[in-house]
């Protein structure tokens, strides 16, 4: 019933139907609260209503579940336009950034270099600066946001993956492994 709602939600979206959208993100969640992808959805409806407390409290949500390097990824873009509409240019480049530590994409990153560089063109900004990682999460542990995955979420599809193990489900146990590796690259695993 929940991936029946979210891709009800989903139509809604591409039809550019935000409220009966959010309506339906929000039935699916019922449906299933941990749906990283209903909370997702969610969040774009509130961007594109322009809702932007909203798109924030609901990506921090979504960060709970966030466990592979391109969902990481996804939460610090959304993070990053959070910022940027907020005109904090400074936290937008260092989500950015940081999301291409997770998976490497050069849209966003290039839109907010355009933007700074034609700031700096008006006397605006003067902003030029390049981050390193402890610069981020310096930055990040100002703004509270958060560093890295969940522990505890990786924690769990660990957990997950050694009682597949036990009991024999060999390619589920697999597949929560994979998970876990992708995000912390354990060579353990």
């Amino acid at each position: 019933i929940a991936e029946y709602y979210r891709t009800y939600a989903d139509l809604c979206v591409k039809l550019q139907k935000y409220k009966r959208a959010e309506d339906a993100y929000k039935k699916a969640l019922c449906w299933n609260p941990v749906d990283l992808d209903s909370y997702l959805g969610l969040a774009e409806c509130y961007k594109y209503l322009n809702m932007m407390s909203r798109y924030l409290d609901v990506t921090k949500q979504a960060y709970r579940f966030c466990c592979t390097r391109a969902t990481m990824a996804r939460y610090y873009r959304n993070m990053g336009f959070y910022y940027l509409s907020s005109y904090n240019t400074d936290m937008a480049k260092a989500c950015y950034t940081y999301s291409n530590i997770y998976y490497h994409t050069d849209s966003e990153l290039n839109y907010i270099e355009n933007a700074l560089k034609e700031a700096k063109d008006k006397g605006v900004t003067k902003d030029d600066k390049e981050y390193d990682i402890r610069t981020m999460q310096a930055m990040f542990d100002k703004e509270n946001v958060e560093p890295g995955p969940d522990s505890k979420t990786i924690g769990i599809v660990y957990r997950v993956g050694e009682l597949m193990l036990q009991d024999k489900e060999y390619a589920l146990a697999k597949d929560c492994f994979s998970i876990v590796y992708d995000i912390t690259n354990e060579q353990q695993l």
